[in-house]
């Protein structure tokens, strides 16, 4: 990604809507929080919207909105005037063993609808965090992941753009409602120095069984790796559709 840094100041409307922000749809799960951190140190305003507040203080340029996703009444004004919207809203696809419904509503509903909304809204960008996945991967996960990234390819017409984010396996350290951290890091290392080591031999393995292996065997992608992509783009000039796997994202470094 080829990028030129803007530092834009907030700017507030007659209506109180931050214009040129980023609005964050969960910017309080583990992608959401890393992007919204990443845009806040580079002193882009961020809007986070979420059901309910966030514990703690917030980072330094960020607002918290109550919203739904499901409900575009409840955060449609907060997009008036962004210039990108950041989706990493979904569930993880074990929770689709137990309802298929849910998991396509939570990773496939979830994300058209906030696109939609911004759609009308008039946002020029759109990144929207999706997944690259096995073909056995659960129904109702793969199915609404999907749906997301149809929708995400369709936003980016009239001159709209969108980031679409395709990482496996996501590491980092993670932290809990109570904020306790849990280095995911410390058992993904390995993994990903081992992935990375023999990519030439794994990626023949996946192309010769794309159906059992095929979205397995790749490197488990940093949190911060796809923080930086997804704020690289929104201070970027790219037009179109940017798609990014994690050989695009395992090493990614800030343009």
């Amino acid at each position: 990604l080829k990028s030129e840094r803007q530092t834009v100041p907030p700017v507030f409307s007659l209506s109180g809507a931050c214009v040129m922000s980023v609005v964050v749809f969960g910017a309080r799960g583990f992608v959401g929080s890393a992007v919204t951190k990443e845009l806040s140190r580079r002193g882009v305003p961020v809007i986070s919207v979420a059901r309910s507040e966030p514990r703690g203080t917030p980072p330094d340029g960020v607002t918290f909105a109550r919203g739904n996703a499901l409900e575009p009444d409840t955060y449609k004004e907060h997009l008036k005037g962004a210039r990108a919207v950041v989706v990493s809203i979904g569930e993880p696809p074990w929770e689709a063993v137990r309802d298929v419904d849910r998991a396509l509503l939570m990773n496939g509903d979830t994300n058209t609808i906030v696109l939609n909304a911004a759609k009308e809204a008039g946002v020029a960008k759109a990144v929207v965090v999706n997944a690259t996945m096995p073909a056995w991967c659960p129904r109702g996960y793969k199915e609404g992941k999907l749906k997301a990234e149809a929708a995400a390819v369709e936003y980016a017409q009239e001159d709209r753009s969108t980031l679409v984010l395709k990482p496996g396996v996501v590491t980092g350290t993670r932290y809990t409602a109570g904020g306790i951290p849990i280095p995911l890091w410390l058992a993904m290392a390995p993994m990903r120095f081992f992935f990375r080591l023999f990519a030439p031999i794994l990626s023949m393995l996946e192309g010769m069984l794309p159906s059992l292996l095929g979205g397995c065997l790749s490197p488990p992608v940093d949190v911060s790796e796809l923080a930086l992509a997804s704020a690289d783009f929104v201070q970027g000039t790219e037009k179109g559709v940017v798609t990014l796997t994690p050989k695009e994202l395992v090493g990614y470094t800030a343009k």
